[in-house]
């Protein structure tokens, strides 16, 4: 079963991706603060498979800064960010930030959500396999292939 962490600090009502997620067996964290959805990404009794942040949370003046943190801490874990604001608005700093994460599994979806459109999104960051899973998956053939030669 997979894990999801739903960063957004309006906790007031039930989230309509968290209501998405569940329907679809997901496990969903949902979190208020950042250090709560690093505390549950990097938590070993319950991997996290995704999180998913409302950009820009409530009192911060960035739209990446929960971003870098998170991906600081978490750097395999795949983040979809969510906005009202269009990426071309953003702050530039917030823009050239975006730009540095796309190396890793980022993606951004525009408000309003459809849910086609969310897991879509979802999905892809989900079931994309990264550099680093595919660079280890062929090491580790490598090596398996080296022992088996000397074994020869």
């Amino acid at each position: 079963m997979k894990a999801v962490v739903i960063l957004d600090t309006e906790l007031s009502s039930l989230h309509p991706m968290e209501e998405v997620m569940e329907r679809r067996n997901y496990i969903v964290y949902r979190c208020a603060t950042l250090p709560e959805a690093i505390a549950a990404c990097q938590s070993k009794a319950a991997p996290v498979d995704l999180a998913i942040l409302d950009v820009p949370l409530k009192g911060s003046e960035s739209q990446m800064d929960a971003a870098v943190q998170l991906q600081r801490a978490c750097p395999e874990m795949p983040l979809l960010l969510v906005s009202d604001q269009p990426l071309e608005r953003w702050p530039e700093a917030d823009f050239r930030l975006f730009g540095k994460l796309l190396s890793g599994r980022i993606d951004l979806l525009r408000k309003p959500l459809t849910e086609r459109s969310f897991l879509a999104k979802a999905n892809s960051l989900l079931y994309t396999v990264t550099y680093r899973e595919s660079r280890a998956l062929f090491d580790a053939a490598v090596a398996s292939r080296a022992v088996a030669a000397n074994a020869s």
